[in-house]
């Protein structure tokens, strides 16, 4: 064990590892990776509720059920009961793939499914790519019905449209996540709420304490962003 262990990652909002999205009673919560690590944001005010704890590898995959997050990294996958790690699946995990409300996780010859509540939406379908564009297509007229051009400023990794609501959530390489919601006549989108870190090394960080707590100044390329880290 070294002198310093990783505790939280400030800035990192979210690696190019898909996004997962879960709902739990009338709340709706989005799991994100950060390297080694996962974090949980309520998507109410995108607030992080949840830092779980570093892993031995990066996460390759992430998948969530209820009060559960399975996160896989090498060959294994890592079972958490919200913060706690419990019992990992009994094997080698050789695939981690979710088809509409299922998520399955072959390890040795037997494969584990973990079924998510099915809610009809929109019949729309969202697609993105690496120029950071994202189209928003109407399956009923089958045609495209808007474009939300620079939703990102790189790869698109995740979409996701929230059961039973008009939001669309994005993820991107950018390390942002997005909300979008259509509410105008019109249908087009526009956004809703955002979680957004730098995208590039830092060159200047610092600390500053203040009377309603400890202010970090972060300044990468000619961005600068401020993050608070405790209250008084």
């Amino acid at each position: 064990m070294g002198i310093f262990e990783p505790f939280r990652a400030i800035g990192y909002i979210t690696s190019t590892v898909p996004l997962s999205v879960q709902r739990l009673g009338t709340e709706t919560f989005v799991t994100v990776s950060v390297g080694k690590a996962w974090q949980i944001y309520n998507c109410a005010k995108l607030n992080l509720v949840l830092v779980g704890p570093q892993l031995p590898k990066k996460i390759r995959a992430l998948a969530s059920y209820h009060d559960y997050t399975f996160a896989a990294y090498g060959n294994d996958i890592a079972v958490f009961k919200r913060a706690h790690q419990g019992p990992q699946l009994p094997k080698k995990i050789r695939a981690l793939a979710s088809y509409r409300d299922y998520t399955f996780a072959a390890y040795g010859n037997d494969i584990a499914v973990f079924k998510r509540a099915h809610q009809y939406g929109q019949p729309l379908l969202a697609s993105g790519g690496s120029s950071g564009v994202i189209s928003i297509w109407n399956l009923e007229k089958r045609r495209l019905q808007s474009v939300i051009r620079e939703a990102h400023d790189n790869s698109i990794i995740s979409l996701h449209f929230f059961a039973n609501e008009p939001v669309l959530m994005s993820s991107s390489a950018d390390n942002s996540i997005k909300m979008w919601i259509f509410d105008t006549s019109d249908g087009d989108p526009h956004l809703l709420r955002f979680r957004t870190g730098h995208c590039a090394p830092p060159l200047c960080i610092r600390f500053v304490s203040m009377p309603m707590g400890d202010i970090f100044y972060l300044l990468v390329n000619i961005v600068l962003f401020v993050f608070a880290l405790s209250s008084r």
